[in-house]
Formats: structure tokens, sequence, C-alpha cells
């Protein structure tokens, strides 16, 4: 999730990595109306962060779940589920989550190529982005992409999303 979130960062697309702990503690106060909030986790019952799921939605944010089962509850309560899932990890005892991290990371370096494409789509923004990506505290004014909060609790897992769904 830290890697996703720095991914973000450098393509123009402000984003934080909050832990559930920390985001239950008073974290949750850098959400905002028009946000989206990316949730992981490998099976999509983790108590903490399923409980970030309702104060997201009270601030406005748009809900992301990720997870390898349709028919949790954060695939259930969440506004638009990523469905991420692999046959087996790479340890002999299909554990250690090798495998289904370095698929979500694929992913979410997929959509940040394809936010790449969509900020820098025209000579304008392309010159807009390469004055701004040097000067740090001025991309959040600059680019128009919402702030997206990344929650990690397990690592997860993932080669297949399920169709994009609003709630």
């Amino acid at each position: 999730a830290r890697k996703i979130s720095h991914t973000l960062c450098c393509v123009g697309c402000p984003a934080l990595f909050l832990t559930p702990s920390d985001a239950v503690h008073g974290g949750m106060g850098v959400a905002a109306e028009g946000d989206v909030l990316v949730l992981l986790s490998k099976g999509g019952v983790t108590k903490e962060i399923n409980d970030l799921i309702m104060p997201g939605k009270e601030r406005g944010a748009t809900i992301i779940g990720v997870c390898e089962k349709e028919n949790s509850p954060l695939a259930k309560e969440c506004d638009i589920f990523f469905k991420v899932k692999i046959s087996k990890e790479a340890d002999d005892f299909n554990m250690l989550a090798t495998s289904s991290t370095l698929s979500v990371i694929s992913i979410f370096d997929a959509i940040a190529n394809y936010l790449t494409n969509m900020l820098i789509c025209s000579s304008e923004r392309h010159t807009l982005f390469n004055k701004i990506i040097c000067k740090v505290g001025s991309i959040n004014k600059a680019l128009a992409c919402g702030f997206v909060h990344i929650v990690l609790q397990h690592a997860h897992s993932g080669d297949h999303w399920s169709k994009n769904r609003k709630t």
C-alpha cells in the first residue's frame, strides 16, 4: 500500500498511506468530500479495515475495496470493488503473501500509468506537469486529481478484476 501511494504521488495524484490504527485515532481527518479511500484486505473480513468504510462515506469519500472475496463485507459495502485473486502464493505452504502482493501492486501500477496518460494528455498539461513536479508543495493545488487514501491490513491477492460497481 505504501508503494502504491508513492507511485500515485509520483504521477501527480496526491496520495497518502494510512494504517488502520492511525485512521481510527484521528488520521481519517485527512479524508474529505470527493476523495478516494482504497481499502486493501486479502479476504475482505478484517474488522480494522471494514470499520473505516462508514467514516469514509460520512466524509464524502468514494470507497474502493480490493480483496479476493466478492461476498465479503468489504466487497459488499464499498462503492467500487476490485476482485484481485491468485491461485497460489509462491511459498510451499501458501501462506506468505508474495504473489498476491505483487499482483495488487501490478494492478495499481497500471492504474498509475493510466492516470499519467490522463494527466499529461496535452502539451499544455505536459508543460504544467513538468513545472510543478519540481515544486512539491504545489502538486496538490495544480492537479485536479482527488486525494487518494490507501489503508492496508494484510497483503493482498490478485489477477482478476470484478466489474466495477456502484452501490
